[in-house]
């Protein structure tokens, strides 16, 4: 899935084991990368400034600096499946699969968003939308990450309790 810039000024897609960025204007790709091998799916979304370009691809979630290239973050996420939808609501936070909240620079999975249907980005608006049949629905616009997410990395930072591993958990 290829994702147009904030500037509407590039495209960027993924073929056969590279991302591109095409220039609009002059129809040319100014820019290619390799990707990892086995890259199923991929999605893409550019960050609000556009310095930023995002790409989910089932598990695994890949960050460039558009500028030089550099990859910024390359990880997998083996907890969860993307297989549809990536947004770029803020320039440190992803939502993959429309619904899980992963943080470029920590790596952490922060939140998950359930019971919507879709989920668009503009601005710094993420716009969740619910169908319940056919006559009844929800639009729930939200800044994310939102207030109750940002306050339990504030938490996280401060408390050395609340993510304890043990053998066996």
């Amino acid at each position: 899935v290829p994702a147009l810039s904030p500037d509407r000024r590039s495209i960027a897609f993924c073929d056969s084991g590279a991302l591109n960025i095409l220039d609009v204007a002059s129809r040319e790709v100014v820019a290619r990368r390799a990707v990892p091998a086995g890259l199923f799916n991929p999605q893409l979304a550019f960050s609000p400034s556009g310095k930023r370009l995002a790409c989910i691809a089932q598990q695994k979630l890949l960050v460039w600096d558009v500028a030089t290239g550099d990859v910024l973050r390359e990880m997998d996420v083996p907890s969860i499946h993307i297989f549809t939808g990536i947004a770029f609501p803020d320039e440190e936070w992803v939502l993959g699969g429309n619904q899980f909240l992963i943080g470029v620079s920590s790596g952490i999975l922060l939140w998950t968003y359930s019971g919507q249907q879709q989920v668009a980005t503009a601005g710094p608006w993420t716009v969740f939308a619910t169908v319940d049949g056919e006559k009844s629905g929800a639009l729930v616009p939200l800044a994310i990450p939102h207030r109750a997410a940002t306050d339990l990395l504030a938490k996280a930072a401060t408390d050395p309790n609340l993510f304890v591993l043990r053998a066996g958990t």
